[in-house]
Formats: structure tokens, sequence, C-alpha cells
């Protein structure tokens, strides 16, 4: 029985770079900032929203519905803000947060 080996050359070409940079610290620093920094500002936008739509309350009850009504779309603009904040919250792998 004769046997035939084959030899078979294999290249893997990996450009791996392992220059680590002092910006890849301030980086890192930014998004662990970044992961604190997005729930707080939604508690914040969602307090600003809570206090708005009592104002808009006052507002109506005081005869100027147009006023309160304003006052509601921007409590509405901002818990749509929360939403964009809570996609970039998970988009740095964190959970979702209930503001």
């Amino acid at each position: 029985m004769c046997e035939e080996h084959h030899h078979h050359e294999h290249h893997h070409d990996h450009d791996h770079d392992h220059d680590h940079h002092h910006h890849d610290h301030a980086e890192n620093t930014d998004l662990a900032k970044l992961r604190i920094l997005l729930p707080h500002w939604m508690d914040h936008n969602e307090d600003h929203a809570d206090g708005f739509a009592g104002w808009a309350g006052k507002a109506a009850a005081a005869g100027h519905e147009d006023t309160a009504q304003m006052i509601l779309r921007a409590a509405e603009a901002m818990r749509q803000a929360n939403q964009s904040l809570q996609l970039a919250l998970a988009s740095l792998g964190e959970p979702a947060v209930d503001p």
C-alpha cells in the first residue's frame, strides 16, 4: 500500500493592530461615564416631563388650553428623547432602564 502525503501550505493573514494608544483609555473612560450619564439623563427627563404635566394642568385650569397643549407636547418630547437615550444605552450593551 502506497501512502501519498499531500502537503498543502496554508497561509492565514490576519491584520491585528495590537498597538494600544492613550486615546483608547480615554475612550473607555468616556464610555464608562456614558453608562452612568445616560440613565441619569433619562431620570432627569422623566422628572421634567412629570413637572411639565403638572404645569400643563395649571395652565388649562387658568383657561389657557393652548398653553397646556404645548407644555404637554414638550413632556411627550422628553419621553421620546428618553427612548433614544435608552437605545444609546442598549448600544453600549447595557440593560434597559425604567426611568
